[in-house]
């Protein structure tokens, strides 16, 4: 459990200056229900919370199954994420169930908007379409 102890510590570090005490609390009962016999004795230890705060957090997300999502105003833990960088370094240390390790980088570069492709030009493209979502999730093969 070297690399979930790793990760974890790294997910938190990101993002517990953005939440509040309830919100940390959830979100590492949470990551605790995700993982396998002895997720929240690894993410008190990741994180420096307690067991029993973890177990709390686990009986607020029991409860709060089955019922709408509240409504009203945002609570202070939901705002937005603050910069570009944050959510590069999110989505850079992020793996696939399958073990892929994605990249990703900020650029500054601009890019043209506004080109059109025409439906010939798609058509020569390898492009396998997901079953879900084809039109977003797609494969583009080498020809």
């Amino acid at each position: 459990m070297g690399k979930e102890l790793v990760g974890l510590r790294m997910k938190y570090r990101m993002i517990r200056e953005l939440l509040d005490e309830r919100s940390r609390r959830v979100w590492a009962a949470a990551e605790a229900s995700s993982l396998p016999r002895g997720g929240v004795s690894l993410v008190a230890q990741a994180t420096g919370l307690s067991r029993t705060t973890i177990h709390a957090g686990i009986r607020e997300l029991q409860e709060r199954r089955g019922k709408a999502p509240a409504t009203g105003r945002i609570r202070r833990a939901a705002r937005p994420l603050v910069s570009y960088q944050t959510i590069i370094y999110l989505i850079a240390n992020t793996r696939t169930t399958t073990g892929l390790k994605i990249k990703a980088k900020l650029t500054q570069r601009t890019y043209p908007t506004g080109i059109e492709i025409s439906d010939s030009e798609m058509a020569k493209l390898n492009l396998i379409r997901d079953a879900f979502h084809g039109d977003w999730n797609y494969s583009l093969l080498p020809q």
